[in-house]
């Protein structure tokens, strides 16, 4: 099990707090259980960035699809991610084939049947005979009586042996005390105290296994699993599939010596090809340039500009036809109004400086009208016209032609607030970046599909670059 973390950052440098990170199992919507800990402890999934658009979490080896959403950001999903701790994987299938030697070596006498070997009283005779040992035997009790019914019906019970078994099993009837004769293959006869095994003081004991009194067989095979223990040379030829890595392909690193500044990254030229981009300056933002040759470069990026316009800001001359511009001592609040007429179309002008338009990058814009009428129905039309100007341009010139808003229909509820809105990409006629930019904003009363029978009361007009 590995921790797997990650950050989500945009491509402003800024960390994504609060972003949501979902774990899915690969290929499917199944979500996958994941950890604070190795295993133990499961977190919620979803899970949720930190203030730096850090996460991580512990998750089992194997693939996944990790989706990234939230807001501000598209959401988009890392898919096939392969998630695996080597080194506990290569565990997992490392195993000893000399297990069960060493399982043997950590047999020894019960507790029981050793106290019973040191408790042979002095005075005790040779010369049983086989009625006797049998009623001996008759006598035991728990742990022993265990133990020999164990030997009677497998002769495999790991504290006598089979050859024991049968030791007993050929005891005969009057058997007495005599000289045994020296053991042969061929004879019965009197064995000597063998290894692991002592007489002291008429007591017969059992020795504790050590590395020093193991057969020369079990000494080899104990020396041969410390050396075992380690190796790294992959003794026993573990394949990556073996340790779900049949994915991961064998291909060079990336130099880490290729950063050689605080800030830098890595683009590519080419498949397989890195090469360093160096840290850009102070505000500059990194961006997509194909001219580039890693297709990439740092950039002082340009702010989109929105500018708010009052009907207190309005050139009003005193022309018949423009709106009148009305103070209203509100029950709650005061404020400005330009009341446009029901039946002739009118007017007006407002002046933006070119400082507002600087950085104006030639796409589309939205010009917003907020309104209200004190009606229940009715469509009402309007339409603006653009003039931008710059140094030796004449200032009083025509306007651009006008661009006409779809007509709207006022809510169903007198004096609620209402939004015309029209979007399109202005010529380089209407404006260009640095202008001084002329707008000018008309109700079209006369047209037919203005059918509102009330004056119309504009309260502001935004004009925003999308």
């Amino acid at each position: 099990m590995l921790e797997y973390h990650s950050a989500v950052i945009k491509t402003t440098g800024a960390a994504v707090p609060n972003a949501s990170v979902t774990v899915y199992l690969v290929g499917t919507l199944d979500k996958a259980t994941i950890y604070s800990d190795e295993g133990i402890t499961p977190i919620a999934n979803p899970l949720t960035t930190d203030s730096n658009g850090r996460f991580s979490f512990y998750v089992a080896n194997g693939d996944y699809d990790i989706e990234i959403s939230g807001s501000g950001i598209v959401t988009y999903k890392l898919t096939d991610v392969t998630i695996v701790d080597t080194k506990t994987a290569a565990e997992e299938t490392h195993a000893h084939s000399n297990k069960s030697i060493l399982d043997a070596i950590q047999q020894a006498f019960t507790t029981t049947l050793k106290n019973k070997l040191d408790g042979i009283e002095d005075g005790a005779t040779a010369d049983q005979t086989a009625a006797e040992i049998r009623d001996l035997l008759a006598g035991l009790t728990g742990e022993d009586r265990l133990a020999l019914d164990k030997i009677k019906e497998t002769a495999t019970y790991k504290y006598f042996t089979a050859t024991l078994l049968t030791k007993l099993d050929g005891i005969e009837e009057g058997a007495n005390n005599y000289s045994l004769p020296t053991a042969s293959d061929t004879v019965k006869g009197g064995i000597k105290v063998g290894d692991r095994l002592s007489i002291v003081a008429e007591v017969l004991s059992a020795i504790v296994q050590s590395d020093n009194n193991l057969t020369d067989a079990l000494k080899a095979a104990y020396d041969d699993a410390v050396v075992h223990k380690g190796l790294t040379n992959n003794p026993h030829s573990v394949t990556k599939t073996q340790v779900s890595l049949g994915n991961v392909t064998d291909e060079a690193q990336i130099a880490k010596s290729i950063g050689t500044t605080k800030g830098d990254i890595i683009g590519f030229t080419g498949a397989g090809a890195p090469t360093r981009r160096g840290v850009g300056s102070n505000g500059q933002v990194l961006t997509a340039d194909s001219t580039e040759t890693d297709g990439i470069k740092w950039a002082t990026p340009f702010n989109k500009f929105r500018v708010g316009l009052l009907p207190a800001g309005a050139n009003l001359t005193g022309r018949v036809t423009e709106p009148e511009l009305s103070q209203v001592q509100g029950t709650n609040f005061d404020y400005d109004k330009l009341l446009y007429d029901k039946d002739t179309d009118e007017y007006c002008y407002y002046v933006i400086p070119a400082s507002v338009l600087k950085d104006y990058g030639g796409g589309a814009i939205s010009i917003n009208i907020k309104a209200k009428a004190n009606a229940t129905a009715g469509d009402v039309i309007f339409f603006v016209q653009l003039l931008g100007r710059t140094n030796n341009e004449a200032w009083d010139s025509a306007m651009e032609a006008a661009q006409t808003f779809t007509a709207v229909t006022v809510p169903g509820t007198a004096n609620q607030l209402f939004t015309v809105t029209k979007s399109f990409t202005p010529s380089a006629a209407e404006f260009t970046a640095g202008d001084v930019l002329l707008l000018k904003v008309a109700r079209k009363a006369t047209d037919a599909g203005d059918t509102l029978a009330v004056d119309c009361e504009i309260l502001s007009v935004e004009i925003v670059e999308n």
